[in-house]
């Protein structure tokens, strides 16, 4: 009995994860976030196409610690389509200093404290750590999902998931 009310409990759980990863899926292509020049981004924009999420903020030791060469990233993996989108907790009063020091040239990035937290509790990250990095593929499938830092070999590897 109490094995068939574990497993019960496992198979319900199992299905409850899977919808909030399709609710929060479909949050992330919901988005919108200001860039640094303040022109609306939609995230709609990266449906259908391999997404780098990289989330952290200026004042996070970690972050700035084991900083993502996002620039890199982004050129290497041009030829599996990778977007990538630089995502800083920070406030609009925050952009200026600090923020505009740690972002990187090329790479794409958005800002919003409330809607950045709110996303990553909806994508399963509750606390909201940082550094938190996500990785999708063109169909949306979570490839890595890292709360922390991202170790070269296992961003390479999960990187090589991805369809040509």
């Amino acid at each position: 009995m109490r094995r068939a009310l574990r497993f019960g409990s496992l198979v319900f759980g199992l299905l409850l994860s899977s919808t909030a990863s399709a609710a929060g899926l479909d949050a992330v292509f919901a988005m919108q976030m200001p860039d640094a020049k303040g022109q609306a981004v939609a995230f709609s924009q990266y449906r259908g196409k391999p997404l780098l999420l990289h989330f952290w903020a200026p004042w996070c030791v970690p972050c700035q610690a084991g900083q993502l060469d996002l620039r890199a990233l982004q050129a290497v993996n041009r030829v599996r389509g990778l977007q990538l989108l630089s995502i800083a907790v920070v406030h609009e009063g925050e952009m200026q200093g600090a923020l505009a020091q740690s972002c990187q040239p090329g790479v794409p990035l958005v800002y919003d404290k409330k809607k950045a937290i709110w996303l990553m509790q909806s994508l399963g990250h509750v606390s909201a750590e940082l550094p938190f990095t996500l990785l999708l593929d063109a169909q949306g499938t979570v490839r890595l999902r890292q709360t922390g830092l991202v170790s070269p070999a296992e961003l390479d590897a999960a990187l090589k998931t991805l369809s040509r």
